[in-house]
């Protein structure tokens, strides 16, 4: 497609490019910004070129998989590809669900999600941060700013009170270095009780499993997800 006032590649106000993901295997169309529209910059997100290394669950689902599916979903949508994916094998898939820590625990809604999200980002995770985001993000006040703070390298402190940033800090020290040092702990302890400095650590170990999950799988992202930023 060609503007027609320039006659170069492109569509009203944008030039459009071809861009490879990190992994070479998605391909994103990019409506690059002019310089006199610098606000104008849309991205469209054309899907992979590959499938998921793994195919899902066909129905009909094994007895009983295709309530315990809906029970995960909001009314009327359809199963996470994720989750089809695990019910290949229903011992798996239950074992995984039983092992679920979305119920109400100890943590906040947004502490939780804080942590869950960071953890994602950190393993480049786009799908299973994606569907997050698009399920709790607007519930618990991440806007653009907080979401470019969970996948900014430094963790984006401007954006967290103090024991918000804490927990940014517990999943960046666990993912880089498989614990947590005295001095991070001592500042833990005086902000947090132990059940919930528990809960934390077992949200990262949960969260990095299903990072390699979803990154292994090669899983594309679900349509209504939301994306990490194109990288032009």
């Amino acid at each position: 497609m060609r503007d027609p006032r320039t006659a170069r590649p492109g569509f009203g106000n944008f030039r459009i490019g071809l861009h490879p993901d990190s992994n070479g295997l998605n391909i994103r169309l990019v409506l690059l910004k002019q310089k006199r529209y610098p606000d104008a910059t849309k991205i469209v997100a054309m899907g992979p070129i590959m499938p998921a290394r793994i195919a899902p669950a066909e129905r009909p689902y094994e007895p009983d998989m295709e309530a315990t599916l809906a029970r995960l979903m909001p009314p009327g949508r359809e199963p996470l590809l994720f989750f089809r994916t695990m019910a290949r094998d229903p011992r798996l898939f239950r074992r995984l669900m039983t092992g679920g820590l979305l119920d109400k625990g100890n943590l906040s809604l947004r502490e939780r999600e804080i942590a869950i999200d960071r953890t994602c980002a950190r393993c480049g995770a786009e799908y299973e941060w994606g569907v997050h985001i698009a399920f709790f993000g607007e519930r618990v006040g991440f806007g653009a700013a907080e979401r470019q703070a969970l996948l900014a390298p430094a963790g984006g402190a401007a954006c967290w009170s103090a024991r918000e940033w804490l927990i940014v800090r517990l999943a960046d020290q666990l993912h880089d270095t498989a614990t947590i040092d005295d001095a991070l702990w001592g500042e833990l302890t005086k902000e947090f009780r132990d059940e919930q400095l528990i809960e934390l650590i077992m949200l990262a170990g949960a969260y990095h499993m299903i990072s390699f999950l979803v990154n292994a799988m090669q899983l594309p992202s679900e349509a209504y997800a939301a994306r990490f930023p194109a990288q032009a």
